[in-house]
């Protein structure tokens, strides 16, 4: 079977205080390319696809509670084209295959092919036990923006990577909100057109009409209001709630970007002084 597939990598030079140059690299299929009209695709491959994670667990890479290490290279990837690197299972780093389920890789090799614009492109072999079978590939990697980046379209790519459960809001309705809502400012309305709703776990991230920050009947935003005279309901537009019906919004001021976190929890409101900042938060709680 062949896939089309996608990947992301980091460096991180010393890495939980181990010198060298820790590399994690995932690589995740996008669709099927080829199947043998005669193969038994028991695993139902086709459907579940294919998520290689070298360093990475649940979408972050060097993840510090799961990884010791990375795969540690002698120097920076891109002074290594044509070198062979070794992978091996329980060296320190997070090693394995997700299909119809979860496999860890026995062992594996990576060659560095190419290194162009901080895109990797690597062919890598991968032989899983569980899958009896082995997993071989070229794939460009491309790198995952810096932590510390605090533009819009870092922070989209980094939400999109994490592949938090999301619905598409339609360039229509887009115009609409933006249309009538002028004071919105154009990072939010940037995630929208690219991200939409977005469920990132603690917190849901959308547009007022279609998600659970509509205020109609939510008896928490009404307690708060209620106990918070100097607050009025109607200054505020709400894109968010977390798990703990916190609340948040910007302000209907256009000279206003911040954004307000209202929460019956907690006895002050908790401000963000960009869109961008409080994306930042979520991603990197």
């Amino acid at each position: 079977m062949i896939f089309d597939v996608e990947g992301r990598y980091v460096c991180e030079k010393d890495f939980k205080g181990k010198l060298g140059h820790h590399l994690a690299f995932e690589v995740t299929s996008t669709g099927l390319k080829y199947k043998p009209e005669d193969y038994d695709d028991a695993c139902d491959l086709e459907s579940h696809g294919i998520l290689i994670s070298v360093g990475y667990h649940d979408g972050e890479a060097l993840e510090e509670y799961a990884n010791d290490n990375g795969v540690i290279l002698e120097d920076l990837p891109k002074n290594l084209i044509g070198r062979t690197v070794t992978l091996k299972f329980l060296d320190g780093y997070k090693f394995d295959i997700w299909t119809a389920e979860d496999d860890d890789i026995d062992c594996g090799v990576m060659k560095i092919l190419e290194c162009e614009n901080d895109v990797l492109t690597v062919h890598f072999m991968l032989s899983v036990f569980g899958l009896c079978d082995t997993v071989e590939g070229v794939v460009r990697l491309k790198k995952e923006p810096s932590k510390d980046a605090r533009d819009i379209q870092s922070l989209i790519t980094r939400t999109k990577w994490r592949r938090y459960n999301t619905l598409d809001v339609s360039a229509e309705t887009i115009a609409e909100i933006q249309q009538a809502n002028a004071f919105l400012p154009e990072s939010y309305i940037e995630f929208l057109r690219e991200i939409g709703f977005a469920d990132m776990n603690w917190i849901d991230v959308g547009f007022y009409n279609k998600t659970p920050t509509n205020l109609c009947g939510d008896s928490a935003t009404v307690k708060f209001f209620l106990e918070h005279k100097e607050y009025n309901v109607s200054d505020y537009y709400f894109i968010a709630i977390d798990n703990n019906n916190g609340l948040y919004a910007f302000s209907r001021n256009p000279d206003d970007k911040k954004v307000y976190a209202f929460s019956c929890e907690i006895p002050h409101v908790f401000i963000y002084d960009s869109f961008e900042e409080f994306l930042a938060t979520i991603l990197d709680p």
